[in-house]
């Protein structure tokens, strides 16, 4: 007899047709059927849908946002940037490297040394029209620079100083040292590392027993931590901890006041682990989910890439866009340094891959 009715059962489970509505077959029958149609019938899930990726930046997806790439005069790259707070200019510091055949006037000339770069800061409008500049030339190369208001003052922290700055004018007002206990061979050329990792603790240990002129700074836009020690100008300072050990760290902070280094006002910045966001009254920008970007080849291994999607709101409007990391590209969108966001006017301003844009 061919088994028509369960072609999947052996014939010997099938002695007569009566036998298939026993109980004690029908009920493993029926187990077995739905077993089946859940792996192979119709209400298996289905894959997910890949996520729309929103156009590249400084493309967006909406047509009447305007973006508009601002650039620096003789092709200096933009580092950073600081929206003031009555929101009227924008400072921004700006690096340009030494050109090839043309050797910085700064050069050590010595095997091994790094090269210097030049620096420009440069005071902008809100229609991003240079209204004053100030250079500063012969910086290490491998420093960036970051904006900051503390002390009363506006300050720039870049290379081996804070440089403090004149609100109006960017006029270098004073050059505060930063002492780090980190050795540079090409700085340190009369001690060894364990003689000056020695004598630099000796004298930062000194310099806590007057606690009273000692102040912690926590520099939160290079997250860097530092001992302010107040003193008449030219003689001021600012020291690195030994280490950045949880626990040495929060003994300083318990041991010394802090020196305050605030968002402007009516900002909202939030930093986690996985999404960035500002939010201010008029605008807001938040990273709203990362996608793949496959691997690449990065020799000698492969790499994975990402793909980040952005959500920009003003007055209400709302803007997308998406960056990536493939082809050596920056992930990662730069804001100024106080955590403003927009300025008087409401225009948007945005630092991608050292390229300064306006957004209105």
């Amino acid at each position: 007899m061919k088994n028509t009715i369960f072609p999947f059962l052996p014939m010997q489970y099938l002695p007569n047709r009566s036998a298939i509505f026993h109980p004690q077959f029908l009920i493993p029958a029926l187990l077995l059927m739905s077993l089946w149609s859940l792996l192979f019938g119709c209400n298996a899930p289905q894959s997910p849908a890949k996520a729309v990726e929103w156009p590249r930046f400084p493309e967006t997806d909406n047509p009447a946002t305007q973006v508009s790439a601002i650039p620096l005069a003789d092709s200096f790259r933009v580092v950073s940037m600081y929206i003031t707070p009555d929101r009227q200019h924008l400072y921004v510091l700006g690096s340009q490297a030494p050109q090839k055949g043309r050797p910085h006037k700064n050069t050590r000339n010595r095997p091994g040394d790094l090269p210097f770069m030049d620096y420009r800061l440069t005071c902008m409008n809100a229609e991003g029209e240079v209204q004053y500049q100030q250079d500063i030339s012969g910086i290490d190369w491998l420093y960036g620079g970051t904006f900051g208001l503390a002390a009363g003052s506006l300050m720039l922290y870049m290379g081996t100083h804070f440089w403090v700055l004149d609100l109006k004018t960017l006029v270098v007002q004073e050059r505060i040292p930063v002492c780090s206990p980190e050795y540079i061979p090409w700085v340190q050329t009369t001690m060894t590392r364990d003689e000056y990792e020695a004598d630099y603790k000796e004298k930062f240990e000194a310099v806590l027993k007057n606690p009273t002129a000692c102040k912690w700074l926590y520099w939160w836009p290079a997250r860097a931590y530092f001992v302010f020690v107040e003193a008449p100008k030219d003689k001021r300072a600012m020291w690195s901890p030994l280490s950045y050990d949880k626990e040495h760290l929060d003994d300083l902070q318990q041991r010394l006041e802090p020196l305050s280094l605030s968002l402007a006002d009516g900002v909202q910045q939030s930093d986690t682990t996985t999404h960035f966001s500002i939010m201010e009254d008029s605008a807001s920008v938040r990273e709203i989910e990362y996608l793949s970007g496959g691997t690449q080849l990065r020799y000698p291994d492969y790499k994975s890439r990402s793909i980040l999607q952005y959500e920009l709101v003003v007055n209400g409007k709302k803007t997308r866009f998406s960056t990536t990391d493939r082809d050596a590209h920056d992930l990662h969108l730069h804001f100024s340094d106080n955590g403003r966001l927009s300025m008087a006017d409401g225009s948007v301003w945005i630092i991608c891959e050292n390229v300064l844009y306006r957004i209105h």
